[in-house]
């Protein structure tokens, strides 16, 4: 007997893939921006690579041998940890910010920003998987050529994916002034 959990959990997944299909096919087809330019595009990736180094120093700094969890963390640790929290927080609030800025809609800019959040931590879970792969002595020299030729297959993708120009040139747009930061204010 099917539970409503799986019901519903398989609801989600279909809409999941339909959903990334059509962003997919709007962004090859220069309907949508995905990603302005190749700022933007690390920028989506930039919360799971804090988290990632995060997690990292808050395992090296623990005892040898003690189970790493919230209540053996020190208080150095725990400042750490909610630190790096408030900047992805920040990092994902900053993408939907300038997905909805480029995308010049809320509605497609929160749709969009949300998918470049999740292919980011997907893709950022593949590489390191296969990074795991490359530099195993273990691996077999068909498993290491596999994993380069997800590399460059990745970086294609990527490159279709950073679209901001062709789409604001199809749209007729214009095109938007990079932001700057300086020391002394937000331009």
């Amino acid at each position: 007997m099917i539970t409503w959990i799986e019901i519903v959990s398989w609801t989600v997944l279909l809409s999941s893939l339909v959903l990334s299909l059509v962003i997919l096919i709007a962004t090859v087809r220069d309907q949508i921006v995905m990603y302005l330019d190749k700022k933007d595009f690390w920028l989506s990736f930039s919360p799971w690579l804090v988290l990632f180094f995060g997690l990292s120093s808050l395992v090296s700094m623990q005892e040898p041998g003690s189970e790493v969890n919230y209540q053996n963390l020190s208080m150095v640790q725990q400042s750490v940890w909610y630190i790096e929290w408030i900047v992805i927080i920040f990092l994902c609030t900053a993408t939907t910010y300038l997905s909805i800025k480029y995308n010049r809609s809320v509605i497609i800019g929160i749709v969009v920003s949300f998918y470049k959040i999740i292919l980011s931590l997907v893709v950022v879970i593949g590489v390191l998987g296969q990074l795991s792969i490359i530099f195993n002595r273990k691996s077999s020299l068909l498993q290491q050529s596999k994993a380069a030729l997800i590399f460059a297959l990745l970086s294609t993708i990527r490159d279709e994916l950073i679209n901001g120009k062709q789409v604001y040139a199809e749209k007729s747009w214009k095109f938007p002034q990079p932001i700057k930061i300086t020391l002394n204010k937000l331009e």
